[in-house]
């Protein structure tokens, strides 16, 4: 529930930082992308065997779907109740999204935590990309999103996380744009 709640936060706060000048086509485009994301976590969470923080993903999924593929999206969703993960590949695939082999568990633990370090990267670059202000309020939830995802990565990975979730919040741009490339790069992003 709380990484359903982080979420929408997150997307209240992308859509208010660039509502100026997004088409709706852009807008749906980013929607549709943030679903298939959400379905890619739930792969991934599975995999690891938190099936109990995966069930969060299709209330996710239902509470946004909207357009044209609405039915399939609703029907993933039905997919991930079930905790039928191949299908939920499938389907992920036919939406658009990228295949997701089965992985090995050896391999699962450090992809959930590049998945965990990009979800703070993706947050951040809503304060870096922003053109003029950000508010406190906005900034907070930001830094918050952060803070949630940076306790699920290794002890090494936390401290840089950590640092630009404060810059953030402290509205030091300079900084946070410097440090968020660094870890762009280092994750590959």
């Amino acid at each position: 529930m709380k990484k359903t709640w982080v979420f929408t936060v997150l997307i209240l706060i992308l859509l208010a930082v660039t509502a100026c000048g997004n088409s709706e086509g852009k807008s749906v485009d980013q929607s549709r992308q943030l679903l298939l994301k959400e379905a890619e976590l739930y792969i991934k969470l599975m995999e690891m065997g938190e099936t109990e923080e995966a069930k969060s993903s299709s209330e996710f999924i239902r509470n946004l779907a909207d357009g044209e593929d609405k039915k399939q999206f609703l029907e993933l969703a039905d997919l991930m109740d079930q905790e039928d993960v191949e299908k939920v590949r499938a389907l992920h695939a036919k939406l658009g999204g990228e295949y997701i082999e089965p992985k090995t568990t050896s391999n699962v633990l450090t992809e959930a935590n590049d998945k965990f370090a990009a979800l703070s990267i993706e947050a951040a670059q809503i304060y870096v990309e922003s053109v003029g202000p950000v508010s406190l309020e906005n900034r907070t939830d930001i830094a918050d999103l952060i803070k949630s995802n940076y306790l699920l990565l290794s002890e090494e990975q936390q401290n840089d996380f950590e640092e630009l979730a404060k810059f953030i919040e402290n509205d030091n741009k300079d900084k946070a744009i410097e440090l968020h490339q660094k870890l762009k790069d280092k994750y590959g992003l």
